[in-house]
């Protein structure tokens, strides 16, 4: 990938594969992860040492385990509307451009080798909706616990070192929604840098939602996550489709902060889709 690709219009052309695959010729997650991994620059496994081989084997095991688990689940017809394979991988997607715009604003090379944290972040991001139920938390970080519980058996058995596993562990607990804003906010006045867990944390909360903050594809997604919630709650499925909903996800939860979202522009593109919201009645359903 080079800098010129590093664009809101390169991430939507990588969106639309992604939903070109899931609707005709699914790859498989695995395949989908390996794939950011060698956008990020890995290019053999001779180059890796113990510990981040360990973690390129766990990344590609929790990517197996979830694509299983879909699979099967889609056969049930229980495979989550919006947490499904697709959403993960929208989210490699995300994190895979985020990390690079960082080198690019960083002055690294776009093909460097993938730093220690890169991999470590790749594997919170794989595994932070692993075996998602479909439903919110009813308490902070509910579902997001269950995803760490499910997935230290697999980086122990992948030989990832405590550090690793206590640093993918806290990073797929802030993606809960509700340690979003406050992370943004002991953000604000910092320096970017990789080694801080708060901005880590930024990239795959940022991430997370990006998919759901393009102006086309995030409608697409919107009544998706509608669809999911249904299953237990009309009334809070019908409470996001209208365009008062879109505005005040954009506002509130569609958060971009770091460098690498203001190198692609994200900041720019939402504040464009409010300003086009907002000539729109209140009630419109989106």
């Amino acid at each position: 990938m080079t800098r010129d690709n590093l664009t809101i219009d390169g991430l939507k052309s990588e969106f639309n594969r992604l939903r070109r695959l899931w609707q005709q010729d699914w790859v498989g997650l695995p395949a989908l992860a390996r794939e950011s991994a060698c956008r990020l620059g890995h290019r053999n496994m001779a180059e890796l040492d113990t510990e981040n081989r360990a973690v390129h084997d766990c990344i590609v095991l929790v990517a197996d385990a979830i694509e299983v688990d879909g699979k099967l689940r889609q056969q049930r017809d229980e495979e989550p509307a919006y947490h499904n394979r697709l959403h993960i991988a929208d989210t490699l997607c995300s994190l895979t451009f985020l990390l690079l715009a960082t080198r690019a604003g960083q002055g690294r090379a776009l093909d460097d080798a993938p730093l220690d944290i890169e991999w470590l972040m790749l594997l919170a991001m794989v595994g932070h909706d692993f075996l998602h139920s479909g439903q919110i938390n009813r308490v902070p970080g509910e579902i997001e616990a269950r995803s760490v519980t499910a997935l230290l058996p697999l980086m122990e058995e992948c030989g990832v070192s405590d550090a690793g596993r206590e640093i993918v562990s806290e990073l797929i607990l802030m993606t809960d929604p509700a340690r979003v804003r406050p992370n943004h906010e002991a953000f604000r006045g910092k320096a970017f840098d990789l080694a801080e867990p708060t901005c880590r944390a930024l990239l795959l909360q940022e991430s997370d939602i990006l998919a759901s903050a393009m102006p086309d594809i995030g409608i697409a997604l919107t009544h998706q996550l509608a669809d999911e919630w249904s299953r237990f709650s009309e009334g809070m499925a019908g409470s996001l489709l209208s365009t008062r909903s879109r505005i005040k996800f954009l506002r509130e939860f569609a958060l971009f902060s770091s460098p690498a979202s203001q190198w692609l522009g994200l900041h720019d593109m939402k504040a464009a889709e409010i300003d086009a919201l907002e000539l729109i009645a209140a009630d419109t359903p989106i």
